[in-house]
């Protein structure tokens, strides 16, 4: 077994400055969490209380949890007065036993018989996470089937495409307000045929397409991909079944009947599809993009509106139709696509409303992110957060996860201010390992998959820096990760890959990591990294 302690936040403490705390049980090794830096406001205060960022440590038990009943748990807090000088400011013991069951709570920390400060910390004993797969051998590319490579290299094709606009001076595609896009979704039907390989380029004023290469296949799903497929052998096999798929509802009437209080009008229109086997995708797809910049605030950011449209255009051109696109900024007209807490709980049930087993779901936040002192745990903060309050990482969990049924995606893009795990999910990938590390006892169905920033050491000036950039460093690095893939060959890329080339474009910056969370183990030295596919939920 396991014991995950989780720093979240302290207050009192006798000096600013760096902090960490040293866990050491009955023999074993002492852990300590990572260096954590003070974070300071608009007027250079330093804010309290001081955020630990969620750091964690693991101490794997040499025996059953019998043994330690009379154990005790010591946590030293140490302070940096200089890079080589290390000084424990205050310390605390707690008994094992009362961690058995779980402990969640205010540490009180003591220095030399005097009150140092209190620590608010989270331990669980949990099941040691089973290591995963043994990669393949490097020179070993993935075995793919032909819509999953075709699905992959269409996404780097559209990357980079992106690129070569860019470096030919060409503008992206004009914005549009995000009151077109809600009135779209009231006038459109409510599916939309993803589009073939290459897509016309909306910025150019020639009607004809580039030729095609023949090495890229169409976009799966479309009439001339399944056209170029290999006729199936004759066999047996029944004809399946039509599969009847829940009715999605464009965001204004979701809204509307929701704030009519029509709670039967938002339930399952039908019971979900019974699938023979493993489903297939339904090829739908629905996205909720969220950007906050504060204006007028000491809170102001430049680069929340900007993330949503990059995002937007990526995912456009990866066949999330325009009506099934869900923005909300704080530069918007109507009030319902405003970014307030209200508005932003609603959204992300519609993102999930009537979802079945083979849809595609996109949410992706860019804001500032904070603790919540009544949780203890990261939140998201809304436009009107200063009245309205956070939006709690278990909120995010009740709303976006918990109803998800198995074999539905869910890719999640956090770019916040302040390193943000929201909501928390059961396994966290430690890149420089090379491993999972056990997170929250949360879980779902679903294959959720999360990219956001790793914890990090950010000094005032860092922070200034991120509140004045014109782009979201989490989004630009994803995005420019995959540029770089893109560039360096034609095929498949690894979540290894695609985590690790983040992350060296974010260690310039305050971040100096890209987190990867997750729901499902997997190993990812071999899973492709793709926006569509789902694996199955494994009992851990």
């Amino acid at each position: 077994m396991q014991l995950e302690i989780t720093v979240k936040q302290a207050v009192g403490l006798k000096h600013d400055g760096r902090h960490c705390v040293e866990f050491l049980l009955d023999n074993h090794a002492p852990q300590r969490t990572r260096w954590v830096d003070d974070f300071y406001d608009t007027q250079g205060l330093v804010v309290q209380p001081k955020n630990f960022q969620s750091s964690r440590c693991t101490i794997t038990l040499k025996a059953d949890k019998s043994a330690y009943k009379d154990s005790f748990l010591h946590l030293a807090l140490f302070h940096q007065r200089n890079i080589r000088d290390d000084k424990r400011a205050a310390e605390a013991h707690l008994p094992f036993s009362g961690m058995t069951n779980g402990f969640k709570g205010w540490v009180g920390l003591e220095h030399k018989d005097k009150y140092g400060g209190k620590l608010y910390i989270e331990a669980n004993l949990k099941e040691a996470a089973p290591a995963p797969a043994p990669p393949r051998p490097k020179a070993a590319a993935p075995v793919l089937d032909d819509a999953e490579l075709a699905e992959q290299q269409a996404i780097l094709a559209s990357i980079q495409a992106s690129q070569r606009r860019s470096q030919s001076g060409q503008a992206l595609p004009a914005r549009q307000s995000s009151q077109n896009s809600i009135q779209s979704q009231s006038q459109s039907p409510a599916s939309a045929t993803a589009p073939s390989w290459p897509w016309p380029d909306s910025t150019s004023t020639s009607q004809q397409a580039a030729p095609r290469p023949p090495s890229w296949p169409d976009w799966p799903g479309s009439a001339a991909a399944a056209a170029a497929l290999p006729p199936s052998t004759p066999s047996a096999r029944e004809p399946e079944a039509e599969v009847i798929l829940p009715d999605w509802l464009p965001w204004p009437r979701f809204r509307a009947a929701l704030q009519a209080g029509r709670r039967e009008a938002l339930s399952l229109s039908s019971r979900l599809p019974a699938f023979s086997g493993e489903p297939k995708p339904t090829g739908r797809r629905k996205a909720l993009l969220i950007g906050v910049n504060y204006p007028g605030t000491s809170a102001q950011l430049r680069n929340g509106i900007n993330d949503v449209e990059r995002v937007a255009a990526v995912l456009g051109r990866l066949g999330f139709p325009e009506e099934w696109m869900l923005k909300l900024t704080d530069d918007a007209l109507p009030p319902e696509a405003a970014p307030t807490k209200s508005n932003c709980i609603a959204a992300m049930q519609w993102l999930t409303h009537n979802v079945a087993p083979g849809d595609v779901l996109f949410f992706h936040f860019s804001g500032h992110a904070t603790q919540d002192d009544a949780e203890g745990s990261d939140a998201l903060c809304p436009s009107d957060f200063m009245e309205a309050g956070f939006i709690s990482s278990e909120k995010v969990y009740e709303t976006l996860m918990r109803g998800l049924p198995a074999h539905v995606r869910l890719t999640m893009l956090l770019d916040c201010c302040i390193p943000c795990l929201c909501p928390e999910l059961p396994l966290l990938y430690d890149v420089e390992q090379d491993r999972w590390v056990v997170g929250s006892s949360a879980s779902s169905s679903a294959d959720v998959v999360c990219f956001s920033a790793a914890g990090s050491d950010m000094t005032m000036e860092e922070l200034h820096q991120l509140r004045m950039a014109e782009h979201g460093f989490v989004t630009s690095a994803f995005l420019q990760a995959m540029q770089h893939l893109a560039q360096q060959r034609k095929g498949p890329v690894t979540y290894q890959e695609l985590v690790s080339e983040a992350s060296q474009h974010l260690r310039p910056f305050a971040h100096r990591a890209l987190q990867l969370s997750v729901t499902q183990m997997f190993d990812p030295n071999v899973r492709t990294f793709r926006f569509f596919d789902a694996i199955k939920s494994k009992v851990r």
